[in-house]
Formats: C-alpha cells, sequence, structure tokens
C-alpha cells in the first residue's frame, strides 16, 4: 500500500513480531518505507527512513503527514481469535528511523476498525460490532493523543469524507441494533463542529428487498463529491428480475438534510442477458457521466433522470 504526502512518499507492507520464542501466532506490525521526493534534485526519489508499528492497516487514508509527524491508525489483533481494539500511533523522523512518539492504544476493543480519516490536528475512526462508533481524536499534542467524543449510532462507515470544518460525509451499511440484519446502504451527515460532542445530522438508507452491495464501500474511487453532489454505484439482488445495478445519486449540500435525486440505470445496454455493472461516475461541468461496463450516460447534474446522450461501448 502506498500513502504520498507532499513531500514523502511511505511504503506500507505487513510485518510480524513474536512475543515468545514458542509461540506459534506472532503478533503483527506494520513496516513503514519513507521515501524523499524532490523532483528538482539530480535524485529524485531517495530512500529516507523506515518504522514500525504495532497492529496493522488497510487503506491510504489511516496514515496521514501533518507539520513533521506522520499519523498511523492500525487494528491489534487477528480476525480468527477476536481483536483487541485499535490503536493511533504519532511517527517522526529520527535520522533513518520513524520513531515513535505518542501513541494512543485500546480505541475500542473487541471491535474492527472500519474507517479512519485525518484532518490537520484531528482524527476521526470508525469501529464497529453491533453499533457504529464514530471517535474523535486530538492530535494536536502529537506525543499523547486524546480521544475528545464519541457517537454510537446503528451500522458502520466505511468511508469518510470532510465537508469544511464541521461536517463529515459517510458512505456504510446500516445495520440492526443488534448487529445482525444489514439493512441497506447508507449515506450519513455527521455533525463535528463540536469534536467532544459528535452528532448524526442526518442519514440516508437504501433499504428495500434483497441484497445489496457497493463497490464503493471497499474502494473509494467508485465515490464522486462534487458541487455538493454524491454519486456511487449501487448492486441489488432480487428474486425479480434478478441483479440490479445503478448509479445512485444523492444531493449533499452542507447543512442541509439529505435529498435522494434518483438512479441511473444501463440496464438498456449491451446484450439483454448481461449484467451492466455500474463502475464509476465524473462530474464534467454541469453534467454527470455514469460509466457502467457496457457504456456511457450523461445527466444534468442534479437531474439523473434525464438522460442527454448514451455512448454505447462495442461488444466486438
Amino acid at each position: 500500500m502506498l500513502y504520498a504526502s507532499g513531500t514523502t512518499l511511505y511504503l506500507v507492507q505487513p510485518g510480524w513480531t513474536r512475543t515468545w520464542d514458542w509461540d506459534p501466532h506472532p503478533e503483527r506490525t506494520t513496516v513503514i518505507h519513507a521515501f524523499d521526493l524532490d523532483p528538482d534534485s539530480e535524485q529524485p526519489v531517495s530512500y529516507a527512513a523506515v518504522g514500525e508499528v504495532p497492529g496493522y492497516t488497510f487503506d491510504q487514508f489511516a496514515l496521514s503527514e501533518h507539520e513533521g509527524h506522520l499519523r498511523v491508525a492500525t487494528q491489534d489483533g487477528w480476525w480468527w481469535t477476536g481483536d483487541e481494539g485499535s490503536r493511533v500511533t504519532v511517527l517522526a523522523r529520527n535520522d533513518r528511523d520513524l520513531s515513535a512518539v505518542g501513541s494512543l492504544p485500546g480505541i475500542a476493543p473487541g471491535e474492527r476498525l472500519y474507517a479512519v480519516r485525518f484532518v490537520g490536528d484531528v482524527g476521526f475512526a470508525v469501529t464497529f460490532e453491533q453499533i457504529d462508533p464514530l471517535f474523535t481524536i486530538d492530535l494536536s499534542d502529537p506525543t499523547t493523543p486524546v480521544i475528545l467524543g464519541e457517537l454510537e449510532v446503528t451500522g458502520y462507515s466505511t468511508y469518510l469524507h470532510p465537508v469544511g470544518e464541521d461536517q463529515l460525509l459517510a458512505l456504510g451499511l446500516e445495520i440492526d441494533p443488534n448487529g445482525i440484519i444489514v439493512e441497506g446502504l447508507s449515506v450519513s451527515w455527521f455533525d463535528v463542529s463540536d469534536l467532544e460532542a459528535p452528532t448524526l445530522f442526518d442519514r440516508l438508507v437504501f433499504s428495500g428487498h434483497g441484497w445489496s452491495w457497493s463497490e464503493a464501500l471497499y474502494d473509494h474511487h467508485a465515490i464522486t463529491y462534487h458541487r455538493d453532489v454524491l454519486s456511487f454505484p449501487r448492486y441489488r439482488w432480487t428474486d425479480i428480475p434478478g441483479w440490479e445495478s445503478s448509479l445512485t445519486v444523492v444531493d449533499a449540500v452542507p447543512g442541509q438534510p439529505l435529498l435522494h435525486l434518483g438512479d441511473i440505470s444501463h440496464d438498456d445496454l449491451g446484450s439483454p442477458d448481461s449484467y451492466n455493472r455500474l463502475r464509476r461516475s465524473v462530474v464534467i461541468e454541469d453534467w454527470l457521466y455514469s460509466i457502467s461496463d457496457a457504456g456511457v450516460k450523461v445527466t444534468p447534474l442534479r437531474d439523473p433522470g434525464d438522460v442527454v446522450a448514451t455512448v454505447e461501448f462495442s461488444g466486438e
């Protein structure tokens, strides 16, 4: 996995540490290699330092460089033995070493870490077992990160998108209070203007009959948020007609309730028996381009029901 700031590239790989010589299950660690980036020098990329933190991480949003420090969120434990909580480790460059200068261990023991985002001196983390705690973390003192606030809501988020200084737009799954039944995909507005008391401002749940999923739950490239409009692919399985795929479009204006603008289907493209999975979307000026395995459709940004152009991919 890779994460890059303006001046440094970080290469992340798994590592292992044994607690005893006879221990058959070494503890998971994360090894981080730092490379300096200077496109104007004779050596634009140079190896700079290496460090190691406890636990394992899952995407580039779990790392953030800020004012000379690298913040890393990791999950402790093993998935088959039960997670031991998560942590945030703050690293600083010390010659050729990335050394820990601060740590916040033991975040939500027994729960898995699903989403992380760092914004300046603040970190946000989502964990889940039966409910979804959203944690706000103060990182203004790199040596002593602390949890400021916690919000418990049903379901969990897998992607957090900061909007301004006071709101988080989140995509995830809504799950019943017992943590068993998936009720549908969810889009949430979190109000984080008070870091000690974050709140859920609004939430849309795309439920209904049948199973639903989205590539956007594990790949942020499938999410587009531009000009206060959020779009992401949504897949559903129902008894009739079976597989369905569409691009879901949501009006997400900061400070206002979420509004489902509609869905764009590509079921009319390709062969009649094909499953045209929606994959991506792009906003260009006032137009939304939805892209599937079978073609491209163009609609007004806030009127997904009005298809003004279609380009079908050739099957040859």
